[in-house]
């Protein structure tokens, strides 16, 4: 993956994703 500032918002956003499905 890119070091870019829209990669690391995805990464967050899949993060928080899972985390919520998780739940």
């Amino acid at each position: 993956m890119l070091a870019t500032p829209q990669a690391a918002l995805l990464a967050v956003f899949m993060g928080e994703a899972i985390r919520r499905v998780r739940e």
